[in-house]
């Protein structure tokens, strides 16, 4: 049995390809393989690749047959550590009403700060305490994207 995405041998018994995690279908004929194009050939040596069909949808990446985001959790965790405060982390994963939020109060706390002498410092707390708890989610995994999808790593 060959795999109809990738076109890998594999058991008859199998049900899915161990090389792309795409669920097999049990029929017992031979699927095409693809030629993949070499980055180091001539130019117009190659054998044109006319179609295909890798079986991953344009929203997330689909990783053990599990379709996760393809946002990072290492890129959001690092936003949310050098700009939390701005909400650039929720808006890197798709959380632009928390994101937005988040910057509108970090720039009322700025304005606020200059007719109350910096005492609006104090209110600087509590949203620190809100990004630390982000920061926190996000390693965890315990954080989706704007489309419901899992972060990956």
């Amino acid at each position: 049995m060959f795999c109809s995405q990738c076109g890998k041998k594999l058991p008859d018994e199998a049900k899915f390809c161990d090389n792309c995690g795409t669920a097999l279908q049990q029929v017992v004929e031979k699927a095409p393989v693809v030629p993949k194009p070499n980055p180091f050939a001539e130019p117009g040596s190659q054998t044109p690749v006319t179609h295909i069909n890798i079986g991953v949808p344009n929203v997330g990446l689909n990783v053990g047959n599990v379709e996760v985001s393809p946002k990072s959790k290492i890129g959001a965790f690092l936003l949310a550590l050098f700009f939390g405060g701005l909400g650039f982390h929720n808006f890197y994963m798709g959380h632009s009403g928390t994101g937005a939020l988040q910057l509108i109060l970090q720039i009322l706390i700025w304005v606020l700060s200059i007719p109350t002498f910096g005492m609006s410092i104090f209110l600087e707390i509590p949203f620190f305490l809100w990004v630390f708890i982000e920061m926190i989610m996000i390693l965890c995994g315990s954080v989706k994207d704007g489309e419901g999808l899992p972060i990956r790593l």
